[in-house]
């Protein structure tokens, strides 16, 4: 069967014995049973019709999937009652006689049905398989006649390819993400390289067509605005069409003119409309847009017409609701009369089916629509508005470069729940009955058990919470809390019997009620208003007027509550005197007595604060045209008439000093002192800035008043605009919740430069703005200080690197001295983000009153699945305040958080603390390698060479090069180090520096003309690119072809240790008695002048589990959970105290053994065993060895002390032949596979005889 045979089929309606004849094309191995066999299910659930099991499908691995048919009392119960649904039917899953359910949900009179995927997904809980502790999946398709089943075609048919399927296989053809993938690709492509390409072209020929007339501009930020002008309207431009493939979906396009009701409106109507444009007989081919599209836009959709008439290009009526809200306004649009977009952009017939080169509508097409957003445990394979955020997170390269990624809705779904459960508990008694119930009724949305008394208080609560998302994006998270408290307030309706319930009413009333978002970028904010919107389409049956979201997700910058040097927070403030106040416009005439032509341009009074807060109310229900402009209108000319008063009190003050100085001069110097002060004094000085700012503060007032009418406001006006959260007895917001910008500072000064300069202000800036911060840090201290109050829950998702970061000093200061920390889901190296290597956390934030002594965390190792243990609240393990201060204390330095999975390890810490006087910086010091600037110039891959020469290649040629010895040095690469290994490579970097004693120079080139001829050749042939590097720096050097940054360049020559940079299971740390050279991706650690310990024992303390476990709980978290082995992070380590020279001796022995086991050159010692298995045995001992020089007295206690046999066993090797050696290393080792010794019983017992302190350390 094809894919388009069998599209077809599944776009008929539903036919049990159809189905049963497609089961068998999908599976090779099921059994379906006769009719007299079917097994009835769900018996007595009101909203079953009938259900029965009617086969099964059998898998690899013995698993089984159960093969059941539900006929429904009525198909919208399937919508109104999904997580019931897929709990029945997970009833059915047992993990024994069915490890899943294949499921069709279809009504009697519907044309429409679902097939949907139930599984479990059991978990391994310390090896224990475990299945009740999850929850059950369900994964659908709608198909039927109103659906496109493309998708379900394609993905099915993949199932008759295979003969042996596994659950896998099943799954992923019901996978969602990879349905987003595609969808997202295909997008992206119509986006960037048809539609705005051709606008691109368009604007460059028609200027007029989005003209940018900011004459304070120049050629460069011109260019850039209409180019950002240009992608906000390609981007809204597409977000329209979108929009409306959900709303046609309803049925809510294209009606008869005669069906009052839309009953039976075109669900396919834009591709209806292009058709019968296309068939117009002198259709002007380019005017789709032009003619039609803009027109339904902003002639139709955003306005009342009697019988919502519109008419079609065949000339026929058809019906198109008002729609209101906005997103149809033609505020800010091109001219349409200007725009031509080819035909086939929109529909290509002779491509339908090709990816890319087919229409929008055509690629549209072959994909379902949904209008329900899903949560990760039920999933429609189709495009829900949640790909809307998706695309808009992630279209663009700007929304990077502001920091903006995009939520998976796993992450989403869990932060919405957090805070909801939080706000619920901090309003309600705290025993364990009571925080249970919240718990299941906000994580299962059942209200089984709760009382009625408790249901009521959870509703009064969830009627009057306040949400703010300060970095909207998207609106994902409040989009994620509309979901979970309409889904709760519905679970406790239907127990109360569903008296009076309307799911979009509800819905509305929540949105006015509790949302308030703000974004930087306006197309943001669009996408976050058309995702609400969409949210209130799904429940109406008939089209309603949407609401006014304009002063609920708003545009602006959170972060900033100024203008230049205008404070704007203090517009809402209240004077003392008097009701009415007028503020002046003044001409000032500087140098002279102040000339003040006065003009009352401004009314401000008492009145306004109300009749504010009663327009913003108002408008959000307002659907009269005529209404909406004059309210609006209003409110503009409040708040600019607040602008107005706060800058005239400005320049009150400004003009009041500028006359005291002046008064003050003219008494000294008399009338003419401007004159005759000294401009460089004091008063000369003060004199030319306060004028100056005077003289600037009309520009500044107009510059504000104008970005104040644009969507590109650098400030936002919190107090004035939720006034209604700001200003009241106890202002503040119940949740924050926020995925904020993550930009480091660097990245600010470029992007935000003059923003920066307010955001570091130390006078009205941010604290935590100081060192190497991330704008995501500002975001956290906002939402702290200026939006929270002792009841507000702070849910933020950001990168952990700076609990330990050098340069976040100031936000852990924040942090510890509030004690605002809660709750940290710490993910480690665990990618949250499916594109972006950035390593979050989520955390819980508050300020309560009372200070906190403790907050939870839970690590997740790199691996785990950390989607499903981040749900369960048994695995948070407490964490006292003091242990953290402590912890940071003892580390030193910066003090960073040290967060441990487990709170035991916080003891472990001290103790190693406790047992040492020495850190590891003060017995070694530990270099860097060379830094050539560019490699491939600088190395040689020798591959010949005898007494004199060098014939090697770089790889910038295939030229071999014969160059002298005397100036390459053989060098190593991080991967040339491993533990204990031998050190070789081949090779050699070119080291253009004369050593003489403590100091290098750099060799003359005449030197090496005449002395070192092939060395000179091989500079003077390659010199553009030596003096190329770092963008032509090196050609500005005297010597341009010595490393730019010469650093550590006489301590190689001598014995040391060195490492891997970047380690990703364990250390790799090795001895180098080979005066070997190495890279910047090695470091090397030479003792210092005092220190009596050898290399070998430093070794085994190097390549240690608990220098490891030390690294992985305190260093820079990196790809794939690696670690780096640079100073700063090792500096700190602890060396332990009072170490006895037999102690020394055995450990430096054991570490002979290991490097004589790990060189390829050297004989096996075991006949049986190959070195390496015995290198393996040989590190377990030396990290109980390292182990015991720390935590002996507890390894004495348990009886897990080995150190003392290990003295009496081992045998030194140094001065013995290689043969003799491997056989004393083969006796010792076999000494230790015997049942009676004590080496190896007690290596055996370490994990379960101290399950907190070395357990922990060997899983790290």
């Amino acid at each position: 069967m094809t894919e388009s045979e069998l599209k077809d089929i599944l776009r008929q309606r539903y036919s049990l014995a159809r189905w049963q004849e497609l089961l068998q094309l999908f599976f090779t191995r099921i059994d379906l049973f006769p009719s007299s066999g079917y097994s009835p299910l769900f018996e007595s659930v009101d909203f079953v019709r009938k259900a029965f099991q009617y086969g099964v499908i059998y898998l690899e691995k013995d698993k089984r999937l159960a093969v059941i048919d539900i006929e429904l009392t009525d198909n919208k119960v399937i919508n109104r009652n999904r997580a019931q649904l897929r709990e029945l039917v997970a009833t059915v899953v047992n993990q024994n006689t069915a490890h899943g359910v294949l499921a069709i949900f279809h009504g009697p009179n519907q044309l429409d049905y679902r097939l949907s995927l139930i599984v479990k997904t059991p978990k391994f809980v310390d090896g224990e398989f475990i299945v009740d502790q999850t929850y059950p999946k369900r994964y659908t398709y709608v198909l039927g006649p109103n659906e496109s089943c493309t998708t379900a075609a394609r993905q099915l048919l993949s199932l008759s390819t295979k003969n042996r399927l596994t659950i896998e296989d099943i799954t992923n053809a019901f996978s969602v993400e990879k349905v987003s993938t595609e969808f997202f690709k295909e997008y992206k492509y119509n986006y960037e390289k048809k539609f705005l390409v051709h606008l691109t072209r368009l604007a460059g020929q028609t200027p007029e067509l989005l003209p940018v007339t900011d004459d304070t501009l120049n050629r460069k930020e011109r260019e850039e605005k209409r180019a950002k002008l240009l992608r906000d309207f390609c981007k809204r431009l597409m977000g329209r069409v979108v929009f409306l493939y959900f709303v046609q979906k309803k049925g809510w396009l294209g009606a008869e003119s005669n069906d009052n009701e839309y009953k039976k409106g075109d669900p396919a109507f834009l591709q209806t409309l292009f058709r019968e444009f296309d068939q117009l007989p002198q259709q002007t081919i380019n005017a789709y847009y032009r003619d039609w599209l803009s027109v339904l836009f902003f002639g139709t959709l955003n306005k009342r017409r009697p019988n919502d008439a519109f008419t079609m290009p065949s000339g026929r009526t058809v019906r198109v609701p008002y729609l209101n809200g906005g997103l149809f306004d033609d505020q800010s649009e091109p001219d349409a009369s200007l725009i031509n977009f080819p035909p086939t952009f929109f529909h290509n017939a002779n491509q339908t089916e090709v990816p890319n080169e087919r229409g929008l509508f055509d690629f549209m097409d072959s994909f379902n629509f949904t209008v329900y957003e899903d949560s990760p445990d039920d999933q429609t394979v189709a495009v829900d508005p949640e790909m809307l955020g998706h695309i808009f997170e992630n279209l663009l390269e700007e929304n990077r470069s502001k920091g903006a990624i995009y939520t998976p809705k796993e992450f989403v779904h869990f932060m919405c729940q957090q805070s909801l459960t939080e706000y619920l508990k901090t309003h309600l008694p705290t025993d364990k009955r009571m925080t249970d119930a919240i718990g299941q009724l906000v994580r299962d949305k059942s209200t089984e058990g709760i009382p009625a008394p408790l249901l009521d208080q959870v509703d009064g609560l969830l009627k009057q919470v306040r949400i703010c998302d300060p970095a909207i994006g998207s609106g994902a998270f409040p989009i994620g809390l509309l979901q979970e408290i309409f889904a709760i307030q519905e679970a406790i309706n239907l127990k109360r019997g569903y008296k009076v319930w309307s799911p979009a009413t509800v819905k509305k009333q929540i949105i006015q009620q509790s949302i308030y978002g703000v974004d930087l970028d306006a197309g943001a904010v669009d996408i976050a208003r058309l995702r609400f919107w969409l949210a209130l389409v799904v429940d109406e049956e008939q089209p309603k007027e949407l609401p006014n979201l304009d002063y609920k997700i708003m545009q602006g910058n959170s972060l900033l509550e100024r203008f230049e040097t205008i404070d704007l927070s203090k517009l809402s403030d209240l004077q003392e005197e008097g009701d009415v106040i007028f503020a002046e416009r003044s001409q000032y005439e500087i140098g002279a007595d102040f000339s003040k032509s006065r003009q009352a341009v401004v009314l401000f009074d008492r009145v306004k604060k109300e009749e504010l807060l009663e327009l913003i109310n108002s408008f959000y229900n307002e659907t009269d045209p005529v209404q909406k402009r004059e309210k609006k209108a209003r409110i503009s000319e409040i708040v600019d008439g607040r602008i107005h008063y706060q800058l005239r009190m400005d320049r009150v003050d400004l003009e009041r000093k500028l006359t005291k100085l002046q008064n003050d001069l003219r008494r000294t110097f008399g009338p003419d002192f401007q004159n005759l002060v000294n401009a460089k004094s004091e008063q000369g000085k003060t004199l030319q800035k306060l004028t100056k700012q005077l003289a600037e503060s009309q520009a500044k007032e107009n510059r504000l008043l104008a970005l104040q009418h644009t969507d590109d406001r650098p400030y936002f006006l919190w107090k004035l605009y939720f006034q209604d959260v700001l200003l009241t007895d106890q202002p503040g917001f119940d949740i924050v919740i926020a995925n904020p910008p993550y930009m480091r500072v660097q990245e600010v000064e470029k992007v935000q430069p003059r923003e920066k300069l307010q955001y570091e202000n130390e006078a009205y800036g941010y604290k935590v703005a100081k060192g190497s911060y991330d704008l995501a840090n500002l975001f956290v201290e906002l939402a702290l200080t200026k939006l929270s109050n002792e009841h507000t829950v702070n849910c933020f998702i950001f990168p952990h690197k700076f609990f330990n970061a050098s340069g976040a000093e100031a936000f852990r200061e924040f942090l510890i001295k509030g004690q605002y920390v809660d709750k940290i889901a710490h993910f480690g190296a665990n990618r949250v983000f499916n594109d972006v290597d950035t390593y979050v956390c989520i955390a819980l934030l508050s300020k309560s009153k009372q200070a906190k002594e403790a907050f939870s965390v839970q690590k997740f190792p790199f691996g785990s699945d950390f989607r499903q243990l981040m749900t369960d609240e048994s695995r948070y393990q407490s964490v006292s305040y003091d242990k953290l201060r402590r912890a940071a204390k003892l580390y030193g330095g910066n003090q960073p958080w040290i967060i441990f999975g487990h709170e035991t390890e916080y003891d472990l810490l001290e103790e190693m603390y406790a047992n040492t006087n020495r850190r590891l910086e003060e017995v070694v010091e530990i270099f860097v390698g060379l830094q050539t600037s560019n490699d491939k110039l600088y190395l040689l891959d020798v591959t010949r060479q005898d007494d004199r020469y060098f014939w090697g290649t770089n790889q910038l040629s295939n030229e071999v090069w014969q160059v002298e010895k005397t100036f390459f040095k053989p060098l190593l690469r991080g991967r040339d180090v491993q533990r204990y290994a031998p050190l070789q490579t081949t090779n050699y970097v070119f080291f253009p520096y004369q050593v003489t004693g403590k100091s290098a120079k750099p060799v003359p080139l005449r030197v090496l003309e005449t002395q070192y001829p092939d060395t000179y050749r091989y500079v003077m042939e390659q010199a553009d690119v030596f003096k190329a590097r770092e963008s032509g720096k090196a050609a500005k050097m005297e010597f341009w072809y010595e490393y730019i940054y010469p650093k550590n360049l006489i301590k190689f020559e001598q014995r040391k240790l060195s490492s891997m940079e970047i380690c990703t299971s364990y250390p790799n740390v090795t001895l180098n008695n080979e005066h070997l050279y190495h890279t910047t991706t090695v470091y090397s650690w030479v003792k210092r002048a005092d220190t009596s310990e050898s290399y070998e024992y430093l070794l085994a303390i190097a390549n240690s589990s608990l220098l490891w476990w030390f690294l992985k709980n305190t260093g820079d978290t990196l790809q794939g959970d690696a670690r780096r082995m640079k100073s700063n992070y090792l500096n700190p380590f602890p060396l332990p105290a009072h170490v006895s020279p037999a102690t020394e001796k055995a450990i430096a022995t054991l570490v002979r053994y290991l490097l004589f086991l790990n060189d390829p050159a050297r004989p096996a010692v075991n006949p049986s065993v190959n070195n390496t298995s015995v290198a393996t045995y040989m590190r377990q001992v030396v990290d109980g060895c390292v182990f015991e020089l720390y935590f002996g007295e507890h390894m004495r206690t348990q009886k897990i002390d080995i150190l003392s046999a290990v003295e009496r066993e081992v045998k030194p090797i140094d001065e013995l032949l290689e043969k003799v050696q491997a056989e004393c290393i083969n006796a010792v080792f076999l000494a230790w596979q015997r049942s009676e010794s004590e080496v190896r019983n007690r290596l055996k017992l370490f994990t379960t005889r101290s399950p907190d302190q070395l357990a922990l350390i060997l899983n790290a």
